[in-house]
């Protein structure tokens, strides 16, 4: 008896020594608005429009305080036009900002599939990534404009708010561009349908703005970003059972976390354990650790699939399917690094770093909706959230 006490109070020690390093994002909402004041002399505006009418609203708002506003459509070539529009001269009125909202699509969450994920995220962080390497290449042309970045539900204020997942990754790298290219930084901001776009001229005519450079607008009031201590959470509940005569999941199963996530499973007596990998087992390290969790009872199987891969991954599913044993959990850990500083890289190291978090990640989303899962764990990194020199594509796959 001693001993199981022992043991439940060290359970208790841990419990409280996690929940003191919980931290979470909450929104404050300013109680006093951003004043326009519009500079004296007029500016010029790149502006990288939608198709929503939030960037027509935008530019008409400008135009209407004396703003020349340059916009381009998605099917622009952007390449083409940022060379001519920095070049710095007498004539042309100063560079005041980049605004891009390529990336507000409107709900398309039921249309998404992988590939449209993915040349989404071509088509908006690819022109993010174009955009910030002119502006850093241009440095020695005079002032430069500051970027913002506008998305639309890209952000969740409200537990009931339907998050844009599409829009997402936006955030990721912007926290990356913050802190790599502070001197044309302009900010992120999301908004809902019912704010006006005007009210975001303030935001521009700021410089800094206000110091605030995560902002959101629900219902015509502007929010701010907090990383705050979480909540002391509920009381907690039974844990989650893990059948013996149950298959359990783990995409990214022969790296460091997945193992590790599969010993634990074994342990609590998982029966069945499937662990995927894009070239199998390749280390010493990682056939004693299969063979470790087979010893504590646990059948393993092995799968070299790419959890991108769509029509692997559907084959995957049917073949755990075709079984009579079920599948209860998935966790998914499988991630690629390729860090390089945002002016060294380029679409090439951003797709297969995105990969398995965008295309992975929506293809488990599909293929459980039918499926009486007890769970379904996706992992993340902090770089999401903090950003990180060097991690821009890594930063925006897991946002």
């Amino acid at each position: 008896m001693l001993t199981i006490l022992d043991h439940e109070e060290r359970n208790r020690q841990m419990a409280a020594q996690i929940d003191a390093l919980l931290y979470e994002i909450t929104w404050e909402a300013q109680s006093k608005p951003l004043s326009l004041f519009p500079p004296a002399t007029p500016g010029r505006w790149l502006l990288l429009r939608d198709e929503e009418g939030i960037g027509a609203a935008l530019a008409a708002a400008l135009q209407a305080v004396g703003e020349v506003v340059t916009t381009l459509s998605a099917e622009s070539m952007l390449a083409d036009v940022l060379p001519s529009w920095l070049a710095h001269t007498a004539e042309a009125p100063p560079m005041r900002g980049i605004l891009h909202l390529w990336g507000v699509q409107g709900s398309r969450t039921a249309t998404l599939n992988g590939s449209t994920l993915m040349a989404d995220q071509e088509r908006t962080l690819g022109s993010v990534l174009q955009v910030v390497q002119a502006l850093a290449t241009a440095s020695d042309r005079g002032p430069l404009p500051r970027l913002w970045v506008i998305t639309q539900g890209a952000q969740q204020l409200s537990p009931t708010e339907v998050v844009a997942v599409a829009q997402t990754p936006l955030w990721g790298l912007g926290h990356v561009i913050a802190l790599e290219h502070p001197r044309f930084w302009g900010g992120l901001i999301d908004l809902d349908q019912a704010t006006a776009p005007q009210r975001l001229l303030a935001e521009f005519f700021h410089t800094p703005p206000d110091g605030e450079t995560q902002v959101a607008y629900r219902q015509g009031t502007r929010y701010v970003a907090r990383l705050s201590r979480a909540a002391q959470p509920a009381p907690a509940q039974a844990p989650l059972p893990i059948h013996a005569d149950a298959t359990y999941l783990i995409t990214g199963g022969l790296g460091a976390l997945g193992l590790l996530i599969a010993d634990w499973l074994a342990v609590q007596g998982a029966g069945h354990l499937i662990l995927t990998g894009r070239r199998g087992i390749t280390t010493t390290a990682q056939a004693e650790a299969v063979q470790q969790l087979t010893a504590r009872g646990s059948t393993v199987q092995i799968a070299q699939v790419d959890v991108a891969d769509d029509a692997a991954m559907h084959a995957l599913f049917a073949q755990i399917a075709a079984t009579t044993v079920p599948l209860k959990g998935i966790f998914h850990t499988a991630g690629v690094l390729d860090d390089a500083i945002l002016l060294n890289q380029r679409w090439a190291r951003f797709a297969p770093v995105l990969a398995p978090k965008v295309t992975g990640g929506w293809l488990l989303h599909q293929l459980t909706q039918e499926l009486d899962l007890d769970f379904l764990v996706f992992f993340s990194s902090a770089t999401a959230l903090l950003g990180n020199w060097g991690q821009g594509n890594y930063a925006a796959a897991n946002a």
